[in-house]
This record gives C-alpha cells, sequence and structure tokens, in this order.
C-alpha cells in the first residue's frame, strides 16, 4: 500500500505527468479514500494525510479526475471527523466543477461543503451551500437529490434556529420521499421529531406538529450524495 500510494504521490506531485496518467493517479488516490467505494482501513488516515497534501497543490489539471479526487477528500473529512481540513478540498472541488460546467456534480459539491460548513459551526454560509445546491437539484429535475438537500439544508435551519424554515424545508422532504424506496429510512424521523419540539418550544404553532411522521415516510440526510 504505502509503494503503491508513494507511486501516485509522485505521479501527482509531478509536473511532467502525462495527462492520463495524472487522472488515473487522482483517480485511484480519490477511490482509496472515498467511503461511498472503500470501507475504512488502518491505512486510511495515512492516505487522508497525505491526500490532503495533495490536494493543497495547484494540480495542472482541471478535468473530473481532480474534482473527484477532491471530493473525495473532503468525504473522507466528514465522515472521520476531520470537517475543518475539508473546508479547503471542498471549496477547491467548487471551483473546478464550475469551469466543467456539470450542474450535477456541482450539486454534490456543494452539499458536502455545505456539511462540512456546518460541522465547523459556519451555519450561515452553509445555508448558502445548501440554497445553491437545492436551486441545481430542481432546475434538474431531480427528486432524490432535492430531498437530500432539503433534509441537510432543513437540520442546518434549525441549529440557526430558523425553525419555520426548517419546517418547511421537512415537509418538502416529506413529500419527495413518499414512495422513493432508497430514501426509505428512519434518518429524517429525527429531524422531524426535532422540528416539532421546536415548534412547541418556541410557540411556532401546535398545528404544524407532525405526529404523522413515521419510518416509511422518510429520507436519507447523507451528506456526502
Amino acid at each position: 500500500m504505502v509503494r503503491m500510494l508513494e507511486r501516485l504521490e509522485a505521479l501527482v506531485a509531478s509536473p511532467t505527468s502525462a495527462p492520463e496518467d495524472l487522472a488515473c493517479a487522482l483517480t485511484e488516490l480519490g477511490r482509496l479514500l472515498d467511503p461511498e467505494l472503500t470501507a475504512p482501513s488502518p491505512q486510511s488516515s495515512l492516505i487522508f494525510a497525505r491526500a490532503l497534501d495533495l490536494a493543497a497543490l495547484r494540480v495542472e489539471s482541471d478535468g473530473p479526475a481532480l474534482a473527484e479526487f477532491l471530493l473525495s477528500v473532503a468525504k473522507y473529512a466528514y465522515v472521520s471527523g476531520h470537517a475543518l481540513k475539508g473546508l479547503a478540498p471542498a471549496q477547491r472541488a467548487v471551483e473546478v466543477i464550475r469551469s466543467l460546467g456539470s450542474p450535477a456534480l456541482l450539486r454534490k459539491a456543494l452539499t458536502i461543503r455545505g456539511a462540512l460548513l456546518a460541522d465547523t459551526g459556519n451555519l450561515p454560509v452553509a445555508i448558502e451551500a445548501y440554497a445553491e445546491a437545492l436551486e441545481i437539484a430542481v432546475d434538474l429535475r431531480d427528486p432524490v437529490a432535492e430531498a437530500v438537500v432539503c433534509n441537510n439544508l432543513g437540520g442546518a435551519l434549525i441549529y440557526a434556529a430558523q425553525y419555520q424554515d426548517a419546517i418547511a424545508c421537512l415537509e418538502r422532504v416529506e413529500t419527495l420521499t413518499e414512495g422513493i424506496e432508497p430514501l426509505q429510512s428512519g434518518a429524517v424521523v429525527e429531524i422531524f421529531e426535532t422540528a416539532a419540539e421546536a415548534e412547541l418550544q418556541f410557540g411556532l404553532g401546535e398545528d404544524c406538529v407532525y405526529s404523522d411522521v413515521h419510518s416509511g415516510a422518510s429520507g436519507t440526510a447523507a451528506a456526502h450524495r
């Protein structure tokens, strides 16, 4: 593993690497780190540390491989409890993807960046990132993506004490996730219950309390999706 990592690092760091070799190296590094593709291993923390160094370099590439690599670093930072370290890779991923003109990938990058920002306490900027991601998801007419973003945005709004806006987001999640089997999970129930509790505690009105929330009408809040 160490030798392979050193070989990949050399390819990424070398200014003379052929574009196709650089793309392959970035893709492989991203695959090793991406929590959606590879289960964590004892080597994951080492790969993450080195990937952070490589992400800080101005790699001479602006293609999809660099974007996906940066997103993998950001996702690993989030799930491993190192959200602060993931902010720079996530921001650069957004910049790279804007230049690529891929709305679906930009939506994903903004969602990941929003999760990292929220986790580090920067709720205003997190909400901005989620709001842009939501606009893209709506434009793409992608109900799964819209539900994921709405779920995360609703959670951020709750923590920002913007309860009425949060409830509107979570009502939208409930509507979007009805009948979508991949999104059936208990993950969003906690957010609905939190919203209902907030309504009662802060006097937003009992008529909106979600007494009908159950595990069959909820969606996942996975930030990395």
